[in-house]
Protein backbone atom coordinates (compact mmCIF):
# COMPACT_ATOMS: atom_id res chain seq x y z
CA UNK A 1 0.00 0.00 0.00
CA UNK A 2 2.89 2.44 0.64
CA UNK A 3 4.38 1.75 -2.47
CA UNK A 4 1.53 3.28 -4.90
CA UNK A 5 1.31 6.12 -2.13
CA UNK A 6 5.20 6.86 -2.93
CA UNK A 7 4.93 6.39 -6.99
CA UNK A 8 2.20 8.64 -6.88
CA UNK A 9 3.82 11.38 -4.76
CA UNK A 10 6.76 11.10 -7.25
CA UNK A 11 4.23 11.09 -10.69
CA UNK A 12 2.69 14.68 -8.88
CA UNK A 13 6.37 15.79 -8.17
CA UNK A 14 7.56 15.27 -11.51
CA UNK A 15 4.16 16.35 -13.34
CA UNK A 16 4.56 19.97 -11.78
CA UNK A 17 8.44 20.21 -12.54
CA UNK A 18 7.36 19.49 -16.15
CA UNK A 19 4.60 22.38 -15.64
CA UNK A 20 7.50 25.03 -14.32
CA UNK A 21 9.40 24.01 -17.03
CA UNK A 22 6.89 24.35 -19.20
CA UNK A 23 5.70 27.87 -18.44
CA UNK A 24 9.61 28.62 -17.94
CA UNK A 25 10.08 28.06 -21.74
CA UNK A 26 7.04 30.19 -22.43
CA UNK A 27 8.54 33.08 -20.75
CA UNK A 28 11.79 32.55 -22.26
CA UNK A 29 10.20 32.48 -26.09
CA UNK A 30 8.27 35.36 -25.45
CA UNK A 31 11.55 37.16 -24.42
CA UNK A 32 13.36 36.16 -27.29
CA UNK A 33 10.68 37.63 -29.24
CA UNK A 34 9.32 40.78 -27.79
CA UNK A 35 13.02 42.21 -26.05
CA UNK A 36 15.65 43.82 -27.63
CA UNK A 37 14.96 43.04 -31.32
CA UNK A 38 12.77 45.57 -32.39
CA UNK A 39 15.06 47.31 -35.02
CA UNK A 40 15.32 44.05 -36.81
CA UNK A 41 14.39 44.87 -40.92
CA UNK A 42 14.37 48.07 -39.80
CA UNK A 43 16.19 51.15 -40.99
CA UNK A 44 18.19 53.47 -38.92
CA UNK A 45 16.89 57.36 -38.29
CA UNK A 46 17.53 60.11 -40.70
CA UNK A 47 20.53 62.05 -40.35
CA UNK A 48 20.29 65.69 -39.89
CA UNK A 49 22.59 67.88 -42.15
CA UNK A 50 23.03 71.59 -42.70
CA UNK A 51 24.50 73.81 -45.06
CA UNK A 52 25.24 77.21 -45.42
CA UNK A 53 25.77 79.52 -49.09
CA UNK A 54 28.35 81.44 -49.34
CA UNK A 55 30.83 80.15 -47.62
CA UNK A 56 32.43 82.97 -47.87
CA UNK A 57 32.08 86.88 -48.44
CA UNK A 58 33.51 90.32 -48.31
CA UNK A 59 30.97 93.14 -46.95
CA UNK A 60 32.26 97.24 -46.70
CA UNK A 61 31.04 98.66 -42.93
CA UNK A 62 27.60 98.98 -42.71
CA UNK A 63 26.98 96.31 -45.76
CA UNK A 64 24.41 93.59 -45.99
CA UNK A 65 25.06 90.25 -46.85
CA UNK A 66 22.13 87.04 -48.01
CA UNK A 67 23.25 83.86 -46.63
CA UNK A 68 21.20 80.94 -47.41
CA UNK A 69 20.85 77.71 -45.26
CA UNK A 70 19.44 74.36 -46.47
CA UNK A 71 18.57 71.54 -43.59
CA UNK A 72 18.32 68.03 -45.10
CA UNK A 73 16.72 64.71 -42.80
CA UNK A 74 14.31 66.22 -40.96
CA UNK A 75 10.84 68.28 -41.38
CA UNK A 76 12.05 70.47 -38.86
CA UNK A 77 13.96 72.95 -40.95
CA UNK A 78 13.76 76.08 -38.70
CA UNK A 79 17.11 77.18 -37.28
CA UNK A 80 19.12 79.60 -35.42
CA UNK A 81 21.72 82.71 -36.47
CA UNK A 82 24.39 84.26 -34.71
CA UNK A 83 27.44 86.40 -35.80
CA UNK A 84 30.63 87.34 -34.18
CA UNK A 85 30.46 90.63 -35.20
CA UNK A 86 27.67 92.69 -37.17
CA UNK A 87 23.73 91.36 -36.62
CA UNK A 88 22.04 88.36 -38.42
CA UNK A 89 18.16 88.38 -38.79
CA UNK A 90 16.18 85.64 -38.76
CA UNK A 91 15.90 85.00 -42.63
CA UNK A 92 20.38 85.42 -42.77
CA UNK A 93 20.61 88.52 -43.68
CA UNK A 94 23.72 89.61 -42.23
CA UNK A 95 24.58 93.62 -41.51
CA UNK A 96 28.10 94.18 -40.90
CA UNK A 97 29.46 96.51 -38.00
CA UNK A 98 30.04 100.32 -38.28
CA UNK A 99 33.83 99.68 -38.22
CA UNK A 100 36.39 96.96 -38.83
CA UNK A 101 36.05 94.41 -36.23
CA UNK A 102 38.59 92.01 -34.54
CA UNK A 103 39.29 89.79 -35.29
CA UNK A 104 38.63 89.83 -38.70
CA UNK A 105 36.92 88.15 -40.64
CA UNK A 106 33.54 87.44 -38.92
CA UNK A 107 32.36 84.26 -38.34
CA UNK A 108 28.35 83.63 -39.04
CA UNK A 109 27.21 80.21 -37.83
CA UNK A 110 23.81 78.31 -38.57
CA UNK A 111 22.15 76.02 -36.30
CA UNK A 112 19.53 73.08 -36.48
CA UNK A 113 16.36 73.63 -34.15
CA UNK A 114 16.19 69.76 -34.42
CA UNK A 115 19.65 68.66 -33.60
CA UNK A 116 21.66 71.35 -32.20
CA UNK A 117 24.78 69.87 -32.80
CA UNK A 118 24.32 70.05 -36.67
CA UNK A 119 25.62 73.53 -37.91
CA UNK A 120 27.47 75.53 -40.74
CA UNK A 121 29.34 78.53 -40.77
CA UNK A 122 30.86 81.27 -43.31
CA UNK A 123 33.69 83.49 -42.70
CA UNK A 124 32.82 87.44 -43.55
CA UNK A 125 35.66 90.15 -44.49
CA UNK A 126 34.66 93.56 -43.52
CA UNK A 127 36.18 95.56 -45.17
CA UNK A 128 37.32 99.46 -44.08
CA UNK A 129 35.37 102.38 -45.77
CA UNK A 130 37.78 103.88 -48.58
CA UNK A 131 39.49 106.89 -46.99
CA UNK A 132 37.70 110.63 -47.86
CA UNK A 133 37.80 112.58 -50.43
CA UNK A 134 39.18 116.24 -50.17
CA UNK A 135 36.68 117.78 -52.87
CA UNK A 136 36.16 121.43 -53.40
CA UNK A 137 32.60 122.82 -54.80
CA UNK A 138 32.89 125.66 -56.81
CA UNK A 139 29.81 127.49 -58.12
CA UNK A 140 29.64 128.58 -61.61
CA UNK A 141 26.39 130.50 -63.13
CA UNK A 142 25.83 130.24 -66.36
CA UNK A 143 28.26 132.60 -69.10
CA UNK A 144 30.53 132.82 -66.31
CA UNK A 145 33.94 131.61 -66.26
CA UNK A 146 36.01 130.75 -63.16
CA UNK A 147 39.80 129.96 -62.35
CA UNK A 148 42.54 129.64 -60.08
CA UNK A 149 41.00 126.05 -59.48
CA UNK A 150 43.43 122.95 -59.07
CA UNK A 151 42.93 119.78 -60.84
CA UNK A 152 45.12 116.97 -60.30
CA UNK A 153 44.86 114.41 -63.38
CA UNK A 154 46.94 111.37 -63.37
CA UNK A 155 48.70 111.48 -66.95
CA UNK A 156 46.80 109.59 -69.60
CA UNK A 157 49.06 107.09 -72.02
CA UNK A 158 46.89 105.59 -74.38
CA UNK A 159 47.10 102.07 -75.02
CA UNK A 160 44.77 102.39 -78.48
CA UNK A 161 46.05 104.58 -80.84
CA UNK A 162 45.00 104.26 -84.83
CA UNK A 163 48.46 104.99 -86.81
CA UNK A 164 47.53 104.60 -90.83
CA UNK A 165 44.78 102.97 -92.69
CA UNK A 166 45.33 101.65 -96.42
CA UNK A 167 43.69 99.00 -98.68
CA UNK A 168 45.01 95.49 -99.21
CA UNK A 169 49.34 95.36 -97.62
CA UNK A 170 50.08 98.88 -97.73
CA UNK A 171 48.48 101.79 -95.42
CA UNK A 172 49.17 105.56 -94.85
CA UNK A 173 48.20 108.72 -93.02
CA UNK A 174 45.65 109.45 -95.60
CA UNK A 175 41.71 108.75 -96.03
CA UNK A 176 41.24 105.71 -98.79
CA UNK A 177 38.40 105.96 -100.72
CA UNK A 178 35.84 103.01 -101.25
CA UNK A 179 32.94 103.73 -103.69
CA UNK A 180 29.49 102.67 -103.33
CA UNK A 181 28.36 99.01 -103.92
CA UNK A 182 31.95 97.46 -103.41
CA UNK A 183 33.79 95.78 -100.52
CA UNK A 184 37.24 96.90 -99.64
CA UNK A 185 39.90 94.95 -97.54
CA UNK A 186 40.99 97.76 -95.03
CA UNK A 187 44.98 97.44 -94.04
CA UNK A 188 44.87 99.32 -90.41
CA UNK A 189 48.06 100.16 -88.61
CA UNK A 190 48.64 101.25 -84.52
CA UNK A 191 49.03 100.60 -81.20
CA UNK A 192 46.79 98.00 -79.09
CA UNK A 193 45.82 96.58 -82.33
CA UNK A 194 45.39 92.99 -81.01
CA UNK A 195 42.80 90.28 -81.29
CA UNK A 196 39.73 91.28 -79.32
CA UNK A 197 39.60 94.74 -80.74
CA UNK A 198 36.22 96.04 -82.12
CA UNK A 199 35.83 98.11 -85.83
CA UNK A 200 33.45 100.34 -86.78
CA UNK A 201 32.41 103.40 -89.27
CA UNK A 202 30.80 106.50 -88.38
CA UNK A 203 27.87 107.42 -90.33
CA UNK A 204 24.49 105.80 -91.06
CA UNK A 205 24.44 102.18 -91.21
CA UNK A 206 25.53 101.40 -94.80
CA UNK A 207 28.43 100.48 -94.65
CA UNK A 208 28.89 96.26 -92.89
CA UNK A 209 32.41 95.72 -91.02
CA UNK A 210 33.36 92.04 -90.96
CA UNK A 211 34.75 91.54 -87.60
CA UNK A 212 38.39 90.37 -88.04
CA UNK A 213 39.28 86.86 -86.66
CA UNK A 214 43.09 86.32 -84.77
CA UNK A 215 44.38 84.94 -88.34
CA UNK A 216 43.25 88.82 -89.60
CA UNK A 217 46.36 90.18 -87.15
CA UNK A 218 49.83 90.48 -88.26
CA UNK A 219 53.26 92.91 -87.81
CA UNK A 220 53.58 95.74 -89.96
CA UNK A 221 57.03 96.89 -91.10
CA UNK A 222 58.45 98.51 -87.93
CA UNK A 223 56.73 96.44 -85.43
CA UNK A 224 53.36 98.44 -85.21
CA UNK A 225 50.52 95.97 -84.97
CA UNK A 226 47.93 95.49 -88.11
CA UNK A 227 44.93 93.81 -89.23
CA UNK A 228 42.96 93.20 -92.23
CA UNK A 229 39.31 94.66 -91.59
CA UNK A 230 37.30 94.08 -94.68
CA UNK A 231 34.10 96.68 -95.10
CA UNK A 232 31.12 96.31 -97.45
CA UNK A 233 29.47 99.39 -99.06
CA UNK A 234 25.80 99.73 -99.67
CA UNK A 235 24.61 100.88 -103.58
CA UNK A 236 22.87 103.86 -101.74
CA UNK A 237 25.65 104.56 -98.67
CA UNK A 238 26.21 108.11 -98.11
CA UNK A 239 28.66 109.76 -99.85
CA UNK A 240 31.27 111.55 -98.42
CA UNK A 241 34.39 110.93 -95.71
CA UNK A 242 33.59 108.94 -92.57
CA UNK A 243 35.68 108.36 -89.32
CA UNK A 244 37.23 104.91 -88.61
CA UNK A 245 36.92 103.76 -85.06
CA UNK A 246 38.25 100.86 -82.83
CA UNK A 247 37.63 99.66 -79.36
CA UNK A 248 38.97 97.54 -77.44
CA UNK A 249 38.20 95.46 -74.50
CA UNK A 250 38.58 97.95 -71.51
CA UNK A 251 36.29 100.67 -73.21
CA UNK A 252 39.05 102.51 -74.60
CA UNK A 253 38.23 104.27 -78.18
CA UNK A 254 40.53 105.66 -80.98
CA UNK A 255 39.36 107.41 -84.12
CA UNK A 256 41.16 108.01 -87.39
CA UNK A 257 39.27 110.92 -88.30
CA UNK A 258 38.02 110.85 -92.21
CA UNK A 259 39.95 107.82 -92.79
CA UNK A 260 36.87 106.12 -95.19
CA UNK A 261 35.83 108.72 -98.26
CA UNK A 262 32.27 106.95 -99.60
CA UNK A 263 32.70 107.55 -103.54
CA UNK A 264 30.33 107.56 -106.18
CA UNK A 265 30.06 103.74 -107.52
CA UNK A 266 30.87 103.21 -111.31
Amino acid sequence: MIEPAQSFFRLRKDSTRRAVWTAMAGVTLWLGSCGGGSNNGGSAPPIVGITISPTSAFVAVNGTQQFTVTVTGTSNTAVTWKATAGTISVSGLYTAPASVPTPNPVTVTVTSVADNTKSASAQVTILAPPPPINKQTVSVTAGQTTSNVNMAVAPLTPTLQLVAVGIGTSAGVTAVTVPRGSAANLFIVGKGIVPGTFYQVSGPNDVQVTQPVPSDFCTATGGLPCVNVNVTVNTGAALGPRDLLVENGSGEISVFPGGIIITQGP
